[in-house]
Order: structure tokens, then C-alpha cells, then sequence
């Protein structure tokens, strides 16, 4: 709401000397004589000729008289120092005592260069400038825009002095900026005041993406908004994706993402490159429309397993902080593979025969081992368990399966005639809440009638590679026997059979993956085992479940960043640290609960990789990035603000006086020059209205 426009006064005492008007008009009555007649002789034109004088002379009498009244009031107004209010006036006098807060934007955006200097930098001018105006009995706090709102000092100061050496100090953070939670904090932080003044003061490049819900403050807060110039123009990258699913040593591996113009020329020509473990694997040149983003692609060649640390980087511009964006990834050395297989029934026992056919290659690792074995297994110790045929499951086996599944294993059911329906559809498929087994399909043996394979996905990890994308095509396998699965719709059905029921299905639970085939590896159920798809579907699946990471998680700085771990281990004693990407090594407490561990480290303050270490030996790397919101510059307008405020704000622009700006909207529009200006205008037109006025007397 705005307030009425009003006047009022600096030095209110001094109207007590508009007293003083009455001096010309006691002095005017004092002169005033009364006219002595004498007697003359009858010479009746010269009556005529007084009466005339006498009418210019009181005329110009009375405009003395109004003058030098007038002159001496506008005098008096003007060392009253009058001010006209209604913007942000409150009638308090000049000496009453005032808590300031200062949000100072050191967000990501504040690093921008312009002109050769950076944002903050002038930011912390105008903090401190702001501080230099304060004065005995005020007080002060600055609060930094984070998520979570920093405060310095926790209680106001009055000790400008320290506050303004450790604005020296402050450096551009990482983190995203919230101008608006940091405002309502100021606010909340000045409700406590006694002081009379309350005021806000906003030192940002005012960043649109630094805003949030629309402000509300206190009728008695005033709110200054000061804008600092900086570069609108950046180039940023994002959207860093591993889509290589699976990932194996010696392979192709490919990386994308999305480079973003936000400026209003085209890039012609713009170079971008990525690093693997600092060497440079691949770059492209890219044409950017103006305010446009273009995606990037790089293949490149897996030279090794283990941890993996990358970054795709674009060359210098305003913001030099966003040039680079990191990623990071692991590919196993090795997949342990445990095969349960019925070998009495099965022969030749297809799955076997493949699995060490394959030992040693593409970094897989079998074991195989009889259906009687089962439980003298510990199935922590591998990536992937198939079950072949397996009849039956004890209460521990089904246990200690659904545990190894849900902390990331990855479990393989292929049915076959040994398979206990109910055993398996009240024990393990209802321990996992898998598809039930429901009615067979077809007959085993009778090789005349079948069910083939029609709806393949694709796009799916499993098939990445191993199919012409434009025109896939499969010599498909002859089902003559399996079993209709109580498919899920949330499940995946990756392979379906030829009147529409599932063949694979995958299903997640916790953090491991089940792929469920609804056939055997029986030549009496199908001709699978024999068929060219048969070894790159198994191998793909081990592969898939064994080395799947997904797209490795990128995460961004805010202020309640924290970074964890949670996996399995066998060691007994453990010594967990984290390297951050200063080079500094910090000790963090480990979390076990049996083999499982669990690490969390909260002083992520950033951008960079942090690299998670056990017994000194690496065991995960995080990449850490700012937020992305940070790299648009584009910056709001007085107009913008007006929307998003409710309420009053005085907008100072970086050119504009600070010091008078704000003692203007503090104490209204100061008037004393005009009144001392109109007041040499009324003695100058009183000495010459004077001068006149004897010249007359004589010549009269």
C-alpha cells in the first residue's frame, strides 16, 4: 500500500524562529507615523499629484513588507530542513538509532567477470561503503544467500570495523543462492530489534533464478534493493550422462550432454573436450543458436577397470566457474558368477558348457555348482547367481537370496521340469514379490506345435551392441514348453512370446535386479540352448546385472550437501576417510551392521571429485557440481521486483549516490536548498524594490 506524500521536518526545534516573520511587520507599524496637517497655500494640483505617489508608494510598502516576511521564514524553513515523504519517510529524526541488515550475494553468479572485475567484488564495495554510514548506537549483521542462510555475526554488531575486514574475507561460493529465503531471514533477524530504523539492503547482481516465492515484510522494514553490473552473456554444460550401460574394460563407452548458449549471438565453431583420469579422450565443435542449448556426444574406449573421474570442458567466458562439469564412474574388474544347475537331469548342461566356454572373458567369472550345494554358498561373495532348474528352497536360502538381491545382487531363474510350482510361488517369488508361476504352455516334447519369440525390447542394456538398431532381427527359438508368469505392469517385460506372454522379465527390488526367463535350458522345451542368441542373452544378462551402474549419479552443491556410501565389506577393522578436491584428507566415522557399511560425509563445500577411501585404498569417487540455475545470468528489472515484492523497495542503481540515495528514503526529500535559494530571490527583489523606492522619494 502505498502512503500519502507530507512534509516534515529534520530540525523541528528551529520552527520555533518563524516567530521572527512578525519582526518586518512590528517594524512596519512602528515607522508608521501619523500626518501633521499644516496649513499651505490652496494650490489644488498638488493634492491631485500626492494622492497618486501615495497610492505607489503604500503599494510597494506592502510588497516590502510581504518580502522581508516572506525572506525571513524561507530562512527559518530552511535551516529546519524540511523533507516531502511518502516513499519510505517515517518522520524519525536524523540521530534516531538504526539496525541494518545486508544480504550479500556471494552465490556462484556474484564470480561472473565484467569489465575486468568480478561481481563480488563490487558487492563487497557497497557492503562496506554501506557500513562506513553507520553511526553510534547502530547496528548490523550480514546474511549470505544459501539454502540454509548464513549469518555474520550470530548477534549484531556494532563493531563495524572487524565486520568490514571479514567482508574482505568472503570469497564466491559454489552453492546455489536464495535471495528470498535470505531476505525473509534479514527480516526475522531486525523483528528482534528495539532500534527504530529497520532497514534491508539487497547487494546483488539480482540473478532472476536467485528468487523464489514472492516477499511479504514488516509495513516498518524498508528495503533496498542495490544492483551491481555483471556479464549476462555464459555458456554452461549440463546434463552429463553415462549411456553406456554396461560397462566392461576394452570396451566402448559413450557420454552426452547438453551445452548451453545463454547469450543472444550464435557460436560458431565452439570447441568442447572431454577428460578421462586427466587425459584428453575426445572433442567436438559445435554450432550453438543464440539462446539455445545443443546436445554433445563422445565415444571413447575403456582403457581399465576401477574408478573412473571425467570432466567435459568448454573454453574460458564470464563465469569461469561453470566451464567445467564433473562425472565419475566404476567399472568392475571382474564378475563373479555363481551357476546352480540341476546336472543329473541336464544333459549336455547347456548352461555350464557356456558359462566356462566364457571364463576369463569379457571379465566374467564363473562358478558351477549342483543344486545340493546351494547352502554352503555365500552369495555375498559374488555380483550375479543364475538357478537353473533348481527344485526346491530352504527358509535360509530364500533368506539370504532375498538379502543378497536387495544390497545389489543381481539373481537369474531359469525354470525347468525339477522346478516345486508351490515351493516356489509361497517361498522365494513371495520373499522377493516376484511374478507368481501360473499355468504351463504347450507341452514338453511334442515338437510340432510352438511359441516363438515376437516382442523384443530393444533399447533395452542387455541387447546395447548386439543388434543392428535400424533394422534388428533374430533367428527366434522354438518354445514347445513354459510357463505363464503373473506379470506386473511396473516390471519390465523385455522379451515377450508370440501370443503376448512374458519370456524375460526383469524386476527391481531394493538395489539388485531379477531377470526371470519363463522357460527351461531343456532341448524338451525349446531349442534356445542350441539357438545364435542363446550365448550373447546370457553373457549380456550376467554382464548386465554384474557391471550395471546406470547413469552414476552427479551431485550438486547446496547447503545441506552430503555425500554416502552404502555397500557390503569383509573387513574387520575399517579406516574410512575422504579426499576432497582441495588434496585435504578428513577422517569420517564408518557405520557397520553386519557386512553392511555405510559412509556419509557432510562437509561438501566444492565443486570437484571426493574420493571415499577404506584402509587408505579407494572405494567410491563422488562428482560434485554447482547447480546448474546458476549459470543463466539473466537478471531481473525494477519492474521484475515489483512483482515479486510485496510491498515497498527503493531500487539504488550501481551509478546512482549511495549515501544520498539513502538518506533520502530515510528521512523524505530534503527542501532546505530550495528554500535558500528562494530566499536570496527574495532579498535580491527586496533591494531592488527598495533602491527604487528612494530614488522615487527623492524625486518626489
Amino acid at each position: 500500500m502505498k502512503k500519502g506524500i507530507f512534509m516534515t521536518f529534520l530540525n523541528f526545534s528551529l520552527l520555533f524562529g518563524l516567530f521572527a516573520g512578525l519582526i518586518p511587520i512590528l517594524i512596519h507599524l512602528l515607522n508608521k507615523q501619523k500626518l501633521q496637517i499644516v496649513d499651505f497655500s490652496n494650490v489644488e494640483f498638488l493634492k491631485i499629484l500626492q494622492k497618486q505617489k501615495m497610492r505607489k508608494v503604500k503599494l510597494k510598502q506592502w510588497l516590502l513588507l510581504l518580502i522581508r516576511t516572506l525572506a525571513i521564514l524561507s530562512m527559518v524553513f530552511a535551516f529546519a530542513r524540511p523533507t516531502i515523504e511518502g516513499y519510505f519517510g517515517t518522520g524519525i529524526e536524523s540521530h534516531a538509532k538504526t539496525s541494518v541488515v545486508i544480504v550479500l550475494d556471494n552465490s556462484l553468479s556474484s564470480a561472473t567477470k565484467f569489465q575486468g572485475e568480478k561481481a563480488l567484488s563490487k558487492i563487497k564495495d557497497k557492503t562496506k561503503e554501506i557500513i562506513s554510514f553507520l553511526k553510534k548506537g547502530d547496528d548490523v549483521q550480514i546474511v549470505l544467500p544459501n539454502k540454509n542462510p548464513q549469518i555474520l555475526p550470530k548477534t549484531p554488531t556494532r563493531n563495524f570495523t572487524n565486520l568490514s575486514s571479514e567482508v574482505d574475507l568472503l570469497s564466491s561460493s559454489d552453492a546455489e543462492g536464495n535471495l528470498s529465503e535470505a531476505i525473509l531471514t534479514a527480516s526475522e533477524l531486525l523483528a528482534n530489534s528495539s532500534n527504530l530504523n529497520k532497514e534491508i539492503y539487497v547487494i546483488s547482481d539480482l540473478q532472476k533464478n536467485g528468487f523464489g516465492e514472492k516477499l511479504k515484510l514488516d509495513e516498518q522494514t524498508k528495503l533496498y534493493f542495490l544492483s551491481v553490473k555483471s556479464a549476462a552473456e555464459n555458456v554452461s554444460i549440463s546434463d552429463v550422462n553415462l549411456d553406456s550401460q554396461i560397462l566392461t574394460k576394452g570396451k566402448k563407452v559413450k557420454v552426452s550432454a547438453k551445452v548451453n548458449n545463454f547469450s543472444p549471438n550464435l557460436l560458431a565453431d565452439f570447441f568442447v573436450q572431454i577428460f578421462i583420469n586427466g587425459k584428453r579422450v575426445g572433442h567436438q565443435t559445435l554450432n550453438i543458436a543464440e539462446n539455445s542449448s545443443s546436445p554433445v556426444e563422445f565415444i571413447f574406449n575403456l582403457e581399465k577397470s576401477g574408478i573412473h573421474e571425467g570432466y567435459i570442458e568448454i573454453p574460458d567466458d564470464a563465469l569461469l566457474e561453470d566451464n567445467k562439469t564433473f562425472f565419475a564412474f566404476e567399472v568392475p574388474d571382474k564378475a563373479k558368477v555363481l551357476a546352480v544347475t540341476n546336472t543329473e537331469k541336464l544333459k549336455p548342461d547347456f548352461l555350464k558348457i557356456l558359462l566356462e566356454a566364457s571364463e576369463n572373458q569379457a571379465g566374467i567369472f564363473p562358478k558351477v555348482i549342483s543344486a545340493d550345494l546351494i547352502n554352503s554358498e555365500n552369495f555375498a561373495d559374488y555380483n550375479t547367481v543364475i538357478l537353473s532348474n533348481v527344485a526346491e528352497f530352504s527358509a535360509s536360502v530364500q533368506s539370504k537370496l532375498k538379502s543378497f538381491v536387495e544390497n545389489g545382487g543381481g539373481l537369474v531363474l531359469f525354470l525347468g521340469d525339477r522346478v516345486d510350482i508351490k515351493n516356489y510361488n509361497s517361498g522365494l517369488l513371495k520373499e522377493l514379490k516376484l511374478p507368481e508361476i501360473l499355468n504351463p504352455l504347450g507341452n514338453a516334447g511334442q515338437f510340432e506345435s510352438y511359441l516363438t519369440l515376437r516382442e523384443i525390447s530393444f533399447e533395452h542394456p542387455i541387447f546395447e551392441g548386439v543388434f543392428d538398431r535400424k533394422k534388428p532381427t533374430i533367428d527366434s527359438p522354438k518354445f514347445y514348453y513354459a510357463y505363464r508368469l503373473g506379470s506386473k505392469v511396473e516390471n519390465d517385460q523385455v522379451i515377450k512370446f508370440s501370443n503376448s506372454d512374458t519370456f524375460l522379465e526383469e524386476i527391481s527390488r531394493g538395489k539388485g535386479k531379477v531377470l526371470f526367463f519363463a522357460s527351461a535350458l531343456d532341448l524338451q522345451w525349446s531349442d534356445l540352448p542350441v539357438k545364435g542368441i542363446f550365448p550373447p542373452l546370457l553373457s549380456r544378462s550376467v554382464s548386465y546385472l554384474s557391471f550395471y551402474k546406470g547413469s552414476e549419479k552427479i551431485s550438486y552443491l547446496t547447503s545441506d550437501s552430503e555425500l554416502q556410501f552404502i555397500g557390503t565389506t569383509k573387513e574387520e577393522q575399517i579406516n574410512s576417510s575422504v579426499l576432497t578436491p582441495s588434496e585435504k584428507i578428513v577422517r569420517i566415522n564408518p557405520q557397520l551392521r553386519g557386512s553392511e557399511l555405510k559412509l556419509t560425509f557432510e562437509q561438501v563445500e566444492q565443486k570437484g571429485f571426493y574420493r571415499f577411501l577404506v584402509n587408505e585404498k579407494p572405494l567410491k569417487s563422488f562428482a560434485v557440481n554447482f547447480p546448474p540455475t546458476e549459470s543463466n545470468l539473466e537478471f531481473l528489472s525494477q519492474s521484475d521486483l515489483e512483482n515479486l515484492v510485496d510491498g515497498e523497495f527503493l531500487w539504488v542503481v550501481e551509478d546512482a549516490s549511495l549515501e544520498d540515495s539513502i538518506l533520502q528514503s530515510r528521512f523524505g526529500f530534503e527542501l532546505w536548498k530550495y528554500f535558500l535559494i528562494l530566499t536570496l530571490i527574495l532579498l535580491v527583489a527586496e533591494t531592488l524594490i527598495g533602491r527604487n523606492r528612494k530614488l522615487e522619494a527623492v524625486q518626489a
